[in-house]
């Protein structure tokens, strides 16, 4: 079996910052995927992450892309629970 990717969108409504990341990243839209391989030898189709990306807002008006976080998904987790948080006690 080969290899899956998972491709998620989240939103961030504030600022946040990744644990181990150096600066805050703006508010919104954020694409992130997730690298998983395939568990052999069960009885059932499982998967291990193996590797988890956040592709950053480009850095120029004269760029498509930005750069490209590789990232814990659980300090992604974090972040975006806290952000959660932080936009609920906001309201």
């Amino acid at each position: 079996m080969a290899n899956r990717i998972r491709v998620k969108t989240l939103t961030f409504k504030n600022p946040f910052e990744i644990e181990n990341d150096d600066g805050l990243l703006s508010a919104g839209v954020y694409q992130v995927e997730t690298e998983e391989e395939p568990l052999l030898g069960l009885f059932f189709t499982g998967y291990r992450q193996i590797l988890t990306l956040l592709h950053l807002h480009p850095t120029s008006k004269n760029t498509k892309f930005g750069p490209t976080l590789t990232i814990d998904p659980n300090d992604l987790d974090t972040a975006f629970l806290r952000d959660l948080a932080s936009s609920e006690s906001n309201k």
